[in-house]
């Protein structure tokens, strides 16, 4: 297997669907090739859902089952999305759609956080 050394990695995606999101995951997995642990909360920024590389002595944080593949994630992190609040409808000239943002920003301190998922509208033009 090919890991991604990088110590400054940044990844921000919004979008929506299966599709997009797995293109997502998989560029995710080249850093972060298996993930231990998951918190999720809400923020000032709303409901998210991180995914950790190791487990961390958080009371938040559940360690998983076992260690999982981002790119096997797709069908959990869709079924959280499915109750999870989103933000303020966007007003634009076009539509919405029901989608996400993952990102790596936002760790605040939290060294084995890998990335972050959050509800967010795909806006689309006309």
């Amino acid at each position: 297997m090919t890991y991604l050394a990088m110590d400054n990695f940044k990844f921000i995606m919004t979008g929506y669907g299966s599709v997009a999101m797995n293109a997502a995951l998989s560029c995710l997995a080249f850093k972060y090739p298996k993930i231990a642990a998951w918190e999720k909360g809400t923020d000032a920024s709303g409901d998210y859902l991180w995914f950790l590389w190791s487990p961390d002595s958080n009371p938040a944080s559940q360690e998983l089952i076992v260690p999982i593949s981002p790119t096997s994630m797709c069908p959990l992190i869709e079924a959280w999305l499915a109750g999870a609040k989103y933000p303020s409808e966007p007003d634009h000239d076009g539509s919405n759609s029901r989608g996400w943002r993952i990102s790596t920003e936002g760790r605040a301190g939290n060294w084995q956080r890998a990335f972050c998922i959050r509800p967010e509208w795909a806006e689309h033009g006309k």
